[in-house]
C-alpha cells in the first residue's frame, strides 16, 4: 500500500479539496469481487485498502463506501458498474473505476489480465456501447495519470 500512498502524495500535498471513502477490509474486497464476478487487480485492491475510493472533489475515483461493498450508491464501484450495465449495456467483464455525468466511463477490462494479474483501464463509450480507447496499462498507471492531471 505504501506504493499507492507515494503515488497519491503529490495530490495530497496539493491542497485541493479531497474526499476519501475510507479504508476497505480484505473481507469486504473479497465480497465485492464475489458481487462483481471478477478478481480485482492488486493495484486497485491496494488503493481501496488504503483510501476506499475518492480523490479530488467532483472527480472522485469509484470505490467502496464505509467499508460496505454492497452499497450501490453513485461513486461506488458496485453502484457505478451496475448503473452502466443496466443503462448503457456495459459488458460484464468491465468494472467501472471512474464515471462522470458528462459521459466519461473508464473501466477495468478484466478480460485482459497480464502475467502479474493486472488489467488495463479502458474508456467505454456509453453512446456506442463499446470500448473506444485504452486509458492505461494498469490501475496504478491510471492513478498516476489521475494525480498528474489534478495535483
Amino acid at each position: 500500500m505504501s506504493e499507492i500512498t507515494e503515488v497519491l502524495a503529490p495530490l495530497i500535498r496539493s491542497g485541493k479539496p479531497l474526499f476519501w471513502q475510507g479504508p476497505v477490509s480484505r473481507a469486504s474486497l473479497n465480497e465485492l469481487e464475489s458481487l462483481l464476478g471478477v478478481a480485482l487487480p492488486a493495484s486497485l485492491r491496494h488503493f481501496l485498502e488504503g483510501f476506499g475510493g475518492g480523490g479530488v472533489l467532483g472527480a472522485e475515483i469509484s470505490g467502496v463506501e464505509d467499508n460496505n461493498p454492497v452499497l450501490e450508491n453513485r461513486g461506488t464501484i458496485l453502484g457505478d458498474t451496475k448503473q452502466c450495465r443496466e443503462n448503457f449495456g456495459l459488458p460484464r467483464h468491465l468494472i467501472v473505476v471512474f464515471c462522470t455525468d458528462e459521459g466519461i466511463c473508464w473501466c477495468l477490462d478484466t478480460s485482459n489480465y497480464d502475467k502479474s494479474r493486472e488489467c488495463p483501464v479502458v474508456s467505454f463509450s456509453r453512446s456506442a456501447h463499446r470500448i473506444d480507447a485504452n486509458i492505461a496499462a494498469t490501475f496504478e498507471e491510471f492513478l498516476k495519470g489521475y494525480v498528474r492531471l489534478r495535483a
